[in-house]
């Protein structure tokens, strides 16, 4: 398929999409600073939480994102 085929077609669904949905805006997502009350205000983690979510932890499972077996959380005491 041409290089101009495939744009025309690209086109075509976006045109699609356009009309189902309504266009895409330029600027879809407020600046940052214009967020400040959106979301309440969460409370820092506790240890005593950590703690209860690490006992429920069960043994033998998959790794998280940071490589660490649920066994050296479960073992680690206050030192992890």
């Amino acid at each position: 398929m041409a290089n101009s085929d495939s744009v025309c077609i690209l086109e075509e669904w976006k045109t699609y999409f356009d009309d189902l949905n309504g266009p895409i805006p330029d600027d879809p997502l407020p600046p940052l600073e214009d967020l400040d009350g959106v979301q309440p205000d969460i409370p820092p983690v506790t240890l005593e939480e950590v703690k209860a979510s690490v006992e429920r932890l069960k043994k033998r499972k998959a790794f998280g994102a940071d490589d660490i077996p649920l066994e050296l959380w479960k073992c680690g005491g206050n030192v992890a």
